[in-house]
């Protein structure tokens, strides 16, 4: 989303850019049936009379000469930008497309499973997960599960993948354990996750082995790998599991980059195809002379 935001704003930025640029050098008509000079089309009266050096482009007017401007050739340069644009456009749509094809694919998942206990220790296990997967299958996004107890709090162990940092939030809404480093989540994070809400891993088997089931569900479901979903019926406990995934899609990235990219091109395109024509150059005379 961000880089979406700045995608656009630069693109807004070279168009602003651009008009000030026509606006600036396009031959006004007041200018289409004056002196001008050839090489570049600046007005003739914006040479000094001391010196034949034209001041827009640098050149001695006495090399190509000056010559009246028809408003056909005025407009020339409008046309060779409207051509320019035109044409960039099709190379870039094609360009672009053919780029995104070659790309490494991902596919945008999300998903919710609900275990409900046999027992009554609590009410259930809520996972929610959404992210997107590379061709290696594993998540880019974050899973966050919830400890719902029998009073309807519930704690939160919130995972991001693929660091695999943690973090666990209590029924309050207060942070039990802060945002662990890279590669910390393991059976460890989920039994202080259920401690945190009540239930002691160390003193009850069931809660024990309900933490490895957990734990080996999360990564499974992080590698796109549905063991530990099923893991969870072997107890006897009811379960659900609804998710969402789209085809393949390159990096999100990938077009905001393209379009930032591509109006660089456009913008140095038609300042470069634009000759310097200055709207309104004071005339220097030369020292002695008066009129």
């Amino acid at each position: 989303m961000v880089l979406d935001l700045l995608a656009l704003g630069v693109v807004i930025a070279f168009i602003v850019t651009g008009g000030l640029l026509l606006w600036r050098r396009l031959p006004r008509a007041a200018a289409a049936m004056e002196p001008v000079c050839v090489a570049c089309g600046a007005p003739a009266r914006s040479l000094a009379v001391d010196t034949f050096i034209c001041r827009a482009c640098a050149r001695d007017v006495r090399d190509d000469g000056v010559a009246v401007l028809r408003p056909s050739e005025a407009r020339r340069p409008f046309w060779r930008v409207v051509w320019f644009s035109a044409v960039l456009c099709l190379v870039a749509a094609i360009a672009t497309s053919i780029v995104l094809s070659q790309l490494p694919t991902a596919s945008f998942v999300s998903g919710e499973v609900s275990v409900r206990p046999s027992a009554e220790t609590f009410r259930s296990l809520e996972f929610t997960y959404d992210g997107r997967r590379g061709d290696s299958g594993l998540l880019k996004g974050e899973l966050d599960a919830d400890l719902v107890l029998p009073n309807g709090d519930r704690v939160t162990l919130e995972v991001q993948s693929p660091s695999m940092r943690y973090r666990i939030v209590d029924a309050a809404g207060r942070e039990a354990i802060p945002l662990s480093p890279p590669s910390g989540f393991d059976e460890t994070a989920v039994r202080r996750w259920m401690a945190a809400g009540g239930l002691d891993p160390t003193a009850d088997r069931k809660v024990a082995e309900r933490a490895e089931l957990t734990c080996r569900f999360i990564i499974n479901v992080l590698r796109r790998n549905p063991d530990g979903f099923e893991s969870f019926r072997s107890t006897g406990d009811s379960t659900s599991w609804s998710s969402f995934n789209s085809d393949g899609r390159p990096p999100p990235d990938a077009l905001p980059i393209a379009v930032m990219i591509w109006s660089a091109i456009w913008l140095a395109g038609i300042a470069h195809l634009l000759r310097p024509f200055p709207r309104d150059v004071p005339v220097h005379e030369p020292a002695g002379v008066t009129r």
